[in-house]
């Protein structure tokens, strides 16, 4: 069983890298930063008031705190990190530590003959290649045989490349963490739409 790490916060900020990366964007870049980049986060959101979440979405990347990083080290899942700074509105730095999380593994996996979801016609009529005319998702199903051995990574030729996929034995230890700002969802029973992000 595969499980999405979906986030719970929406309100974050804009990530910027030193030195600059401007391809850099996270699920859609497999070569990581260069070795030795400082990434910054600047909180833009005029409504957060704590910035205490474990797992951040930004609108480059994914930041995590050092006790979600701690544990994905210990499960071995290729996840590569980054020390990241989080720049409150004012300009003083938050004091938790964050991490950018750079997923390097993705997988052309999603099965299209088991799945059950809209506009089937159109997306075989696209050549099976235009993701962007599906909208919804009532059943997600994943072949196995196109993972192999990855334990953490991003789903390819998908609506949805930019919600990473966790094994269940990572899913099973993060959802006893009871971390904040990240829901861990079995993939066969998310139903993903175009605006559920």
């Amino acid at each position: 069983m595969f499980h999405f790490l979906k986030d719970t916060r929406f309100d974050y900020g804009d990530l910027t890298f030193n030195p600059p990366q401007e391809d850099y964007l996270g699920f859609a870049t497999v070569t990581p930063p260069i070795p030795g980049t400082v990434v910054s986060m600047q909180v833009r959101s005029p409504t957060t008031r704590k910035f205490d979440a474990d797992y951040v979405i930004a609108n480059r990347g994914i930041l995590c705190s050092h006790d979600l990083k701690r544990i994905l080290e210990q499960l071995d899942t290729g996840i590569l990190f980054y020390k990241a700074q989080v720049i409150w509105r004012d300009g003083k730095i938050i004091e938790k530590e964050y991490f950018l999380m750079h997923i390097s593994e993705h997988r052309d996996c999603l099965s299209y003959e088991s799945s059950r979801f809209k506009d089937r016609e159109a997306f075989i009529a696209s050549g099976e290649k235009d993701v962007d005319v599906l909208t919804h998702f009532d059943f997600i199903d994943l072949d196995k045989n196109k993972i192999g051995n990855a334990r953490c990574f991003y789903i390819s030729n998908s609506p949805f490349p930019y919600m990473p996929v966790v094994s269940n034995d990572i899913a099973t230890k993060l959802l006893l963490m009871r971390l904040k700002g990240v829901s861990v969802l079995p993939v066969s029973e998310y139903v993903w739409n175009e605006f559920s992000g």
